[in-house]
């Protein structure tokens, strides 16, 4: 619908995302983030409308997808959305903007014991990219 300035995107990482780790592990005491790296969060301006989910469920899928080209791991996360809309101070820790309700987020990192380590993988990764 080109209504892109209603989206906005947010990444956490390193000491910023163990902030966000530490914050939701001890509101819930479990981690939700699957020792990921990176997180990425999508959120929209003003009211919820459905077709802007199922955008961000679409944007983050390519993400994803793209993610495994590299050898990345990645999980589509939904309860750290839902908890925070239920609790402002960690939409706070989460960097959501006023006016912007999260939507949609997905954690990214490398995958112990993953074959991309292997020097002929990652030199036949780095070629095609």
């Amino acid at each position: 619908m080109g209504k892109y300035d209603k989206l906005l995107f947010t990444l956490i990482e390193k000491d910023e995302l163990k902030k966000v780790k530490d914050n939701f592990l001890s509101s819930l005491n479990r981690d939700l983030f699957y020792g990921g790296s990176l997180l990425i969060i999508i959120s929209q301006k003003d009211e919820i409308v459905d077709l802007y989910n199922q955008n961000a469920g679409c944007i983050l899928e390519n993400m994803m997808l793209e993610a495994t080209n590299l050898g990345i791991g990645s999980v589509y996360l939904y309860s750290p959305i839902r908890v925070s809309r239920a609790n402002p101070n960690l939409s706070k820790v989460l960097h959501i903007k006023e006016g912007y309700t999260p939507i949609a987020a997905a954690i990214f990192g490398y995958i112990k014991n993953n074959k991309i380590n292997d020097k002929v993988n990652r030199k036949a990764l780095i070629e095609r990219y």
